[in-house]
């Protein structure tokens, strides 16, 4: 994908922390419950969240952490496996300032669910 539209509204954020932040890599800590909001629609009989939900998170605390440029490119994207709810999850943020991206991660505790890479056309990374 060579151009993304980030939402203009951003869904709200389940209750996450910062873990660690060392040698550029930043790690928080989310755990999405079972609420309609995010589950919702998707699919009645088998929850599962969907990677809209989970790339509007990724945008939403990517800013939080202080990369406050909007994304203009999306690659590299791959979800891996599903995640249901009260799945407790780790974002990993890999800054690259240098080719003014961001690649992250989404593992829950056995495994990576999520992963890709984010870029910027500003040098604000």
């Amino acid at each position: 994908m060579s151009s993304i539209t980030t939402p203009t509204t951003r869904l709200p954020l389940p209750s996450h922390r910062l873990l660690e932040s060392q040698s550029g890599l930043v790690h928080i800590e989310l755990h999405p419950p079972y609420d309609g909001e995010f589950f919702r629609g998707h699919f009645p009989e088998l929850p599962v969240l969907p990677g809209v939900v989970l790339l509007n998170w990724t945008f939403a605390l990517a800013a939080e952490v202080g990369f406050e440029c909007e994304p203009n490119s999306l690659k590299n994207l791959k979800f891996t496996h599903v995640i249901k709810p009260d799945t407790p999850l780790v974002l990993e943020l890999r800054p690259d300032s240098e080719k003014n991206r961001v690649g992250f991660t989404w593992r829950n505790e056995k495994q990576s669910c999520a992963s890709g890479l984010l870029s910027w056309s500003s040098s604000n990374v």
